[in-house]
């Protein structure tokens, strides 16, 4: 399996810990976290790309997909933009790495607990080069 996590996890942490110290970042899809602002990323998805799989079936590239949530406890309008806010900043990691985003969506979790859930897929080399497929 071609496995990316740690060092892809760890970017993301460090350039969001740089944006903010304040925000929590867990490896662990939190949607009951008691910690604000936080942000979940999570590998959902390790697929074999099958095009390029060799003739002994080794496999050279995967398709994976990242799940990205934000949760505030700002109420709705202020939980929603800074929700928004940190989630442009990690899609602007993401789209510049060949990312590609599938869906973003918004829940009112509470009345002022906001999440944003958003996933991102690309395709990745044995030597981790990623592209958008």
């Amino acid at each position: 399996m071609i496995d990316i996590y740690t060092s892809l996890y760890t970017e993301l942490r460090e350039s969001l810990k740089e944006k903010d110290e304040k925000i929590n970042v867990t490896g662990v899809p939190a949607p009951s976290t008691t910690v604000f602002p936080t942000v979940a990323i999570s590998e959902q998805s390790n697929i074999t790309y099958r095009p390029t799989i060799d003739s002994s079936g080794k496999e050279n590239h995967a398709t994976i997909m990242w799940q990205i949530e934000v949760l505030s406890n700002m109420g709705s309008s202020s939980g929603r933009t800074e929700c928004r806010e940190i989630m442009d900043f990690i899609d602007e990691i993401l789209i510049a790495k060949n990312f590609v985003r599938s869906m973003c969506e918004t829940f009112d979790v509470s009345p002022t607990v906001i999440r944003m859930v958003a996933r991102y897929t690309a395709v990745v080399s044995r030597k981790g080069v990623l592209s958008n497929g």
